[in-house]
Formats: structure tokens, sequence, C-alpha cells
């Protein structure tokens, strides 16, 4: 008997800790979209500021990621140019797993229309997080390769940390 408390209580001792523990790792994986509303301002003197709201789902290379298998609520704002070119774009995206833990990030593109980026790149970071995602931290970088007529799609990375 004392040794069986003894191992059940170094086990709940051990699993206590690694419950306590920070996590914090990194992956890749997919990301695709579809607008649900898109809102064109004409600007004077050319160009407009589109305003985008869409549908986001995720999948990670490590599903244990905080984007791996989620959905995500995003806007974003474009500043578009005469021609219809994106000259700036940013926004926020806030997610929710299948347990109904959330994480909120900011995006901007970076670059657009290059040869390491045909269609659109960016950076992104994590700047909020409630339930088993409280206090995370991280970043990455993402790549759309694909523009559909109401959506788009790509790949991401990134790394994280959770307190």
């Amino acid at each position: 008997m004392v040794k069986t408390t003894l191992v059940v209580g170094m086990v709940l001792a051990l699993a206590s800790f690694t419950a306590s523990a920070a996590d914090s790792g990194s992956s890749k994986g997919t990301w695709a979209n579809h607008n649900t509303m898109v809102s064109t301002t004409e600007l004077p003197g050319g160009g407009s500021v589109m305003v985008q709201h869409t549908k986001q789902s995720h999948t990670a290379e490590d599903s244990s990621h905080p984007l791996g298998n989620t959905m995500a609520d995003c806007v974003g704002v474009f500043r578009m140019a005469a021609d219809g070119t994106v000259t700036a774009a940013s926004g926020t995206c806030f997610v929710i797993d299948g347990d109904g833990d959330r994480t909120s990030f900011w995006w901007r593109q970076d670059a657009a229309g290059t040869e390491s980026c045909p269609v659109a790149c960016g950076s992104w970071a994590y700047f909020a997080g409630d339930g088993k995602y409280a206090g995370i931290s991280g970043d990455g970088k993402w790549m759309q390769t694909t523009l559909f007529a109401d959506g788009g799609s790509g790949t991401w990375e990134s790394s994280y940390s959770i307190p």
C-alpha cells in the first residue's frame, strides 16, 4: 500500500508539474479564407480603401500548435492604388479552437508581385489569448499562393510560447 501511494503521489506531482510548465513550439501549415463582406470606398484623387471580413480556416503540421485545426474571423483593410494594386494591407484575426479557447493575431502584407512573393506575403504575431492560450506570444510569416474571386489560400509558419 505504501509503494502504491508513493507511486501515485509521484505520478500526480509529475502531472501537475507538466501541466503548469510553459508550452512553446513552432509549426507550418495552410490557411484558406472566404470573404463574407467587402466594402470599398473610393478616395479623392484616385485609389480606394477596401475593408474585408473573412472566415478563415487553418491546418498545422503539428496539430498541437495553437492554429492547428482552427477557424477564425478576420478583418482586413487594404489601401489600393488607382490601378487596383494593393499599396498597404493589415488586419486582425480572432481564432477559436475546438475547445472554445481563443487567440488573436495581427497581420500585415509586407510584399506582393515579386519573384519570391508572386501573390502576397507578410508577417503576423499573436497579441492575445484566453483559456489554454492565456499569455500567448509568438510571430510568423504567411504567403498567399492562390487568389480566388471571393477569398484565397496559402501557407503560414510560426513559433509561439505560452507561459
